[in-house]
């Protein structure tokens, strides 16, 4: 009996601190910022900015700032353009440092890629592996 009870105790105080940590980590998401039709967040203590989606239809062209609101582009984040297949050709900035993983998911229309030589991560983006031409400038 004994042990159920400290049992029970460790399973009420794993869901509590589960529950806890939770609402901590929805507390800590950011509404997303804008910039024209692209949307972003401030990153590293508001120092830089990740671009987090482009709120337009995308087809052609595009090109990333490299700054917003005097703040260096350095991340795309997250699914960023998922499912943008009219996107024919992508200009990253040249200060770009991380990509995150599902950035170009989708993204048929993207056949190549000119990626800067500060690039240091790519999330696992198996269409960013897929690009005909990846080249580093």
């Amino acid at each position: 009996m004994r042990m159920q009870r400290k049992s029970m105790l460790f399973a009420l105080l794993t869901m509590l601190f589960v529950g806890l940590s939770y609402l901590y980590a929805m507390k800590q998401v950011v509404k997303a910022e804008e910039f024209g039709a692209w949307e972003y967040r401030l990153i590293n203590d508001g120092a830089e900015v990740e671009i987090t989606g482009y709120k337009n239809t995308l087809n052609g062209d595009l090109q990333i700032p490299d700054s917003i609101d005097g703040k260096p582009v350095t991340s795309i984040g997250y699914s960023a353009f998922y499912g943008c297949s009219g996107l024919t050709s992508l200009e990253l900035p040249s200060g770009l440092t991380s990509i995150g993983m599902y950035a170009f998911q989708d993204c048929s229309g993207l056949t190549s890629l000119e990626l800067p030589s500060g690039l240091t991560s790519i999330g696992d983006d198996y269409d960013i592996i897929q690009l005909k031409l990846v080249q580093t400038a």
